[in-house]
């Protein structure tokens, strides 16, 4: 059995891109109420912690890596990639059977999250599920950006798949 030889990969938040790039502070609107405070304090916590988890994970500081998402994703529990980051943690550490949860709950709180899904296409493939994996490949093609460097070792993979089952 061939296996992607893609690596799982961990990803910034969308909107802490900016912030990783730029000294400039986040001005973010004023809050009407005391719940919308704490919402956008907490947006900021989380997006504080994936950057500090991220940073752990490049320097291989495992552990703190795996709390600073945990931590997240327990603030927003609807964050994919406070989940789909912790699952890369955990796989890359060899808890696969955790990083396959993580990869899950990414995609229970946003199924249409292309890296989870590539992800855990990559972990259930690796424990031969091939067709759950397939499932998942071909999520990650459907909903990734055409220009997704990842999308050529997927649909090479998920080639080589049909065409084992075409020939078995």
């Amino acid at each position: 059995m061939a296996l992607l030889s893609a690596a799982l990969w961990l990803r910034p938040q969308a909107s802490t891109l900016q912030a990783a790039t730029s000294p400039a502070p986040i001005h973010l609107p004023a809050p009407t109420s005391l719940a919308e405070a704490v919402a956008l304090s907490s947006r900021g916590q989380v997006a504080a912690l994936i950057q500090g988890g991220l940073a752990a994970a490049r320097n291989g500081e495992t552990d703190a890596a795996i709390a600073a998402f945990r931590r997240a994703a327990d603030l927003e529990p609807g964050n994919p990639y406070a989940w789909t980051n912790l699952g890369v943690v955990l796989a890359r550490s060899g808890r696969e059977a955790d990083g396959i949860e993580a990869f899950r709950r990414a995609l229970h709180a946003a199924p249409n999250h292309p890296d989870a899904h590539r992800n855990l296409a990559i972990l259930l493939d690796r424990q031969g599920r091939e067709a759950e994996a397939a499932r998942h490949y071909r999520a990650f093609l459907s909903r990734s950006a055409a220009d997704d460097p990842d999308r050529v070792p997927v649909a090479a993979r998920l080639g080589e798949m049909t065409a084992g089952k075409a020939s078995e």
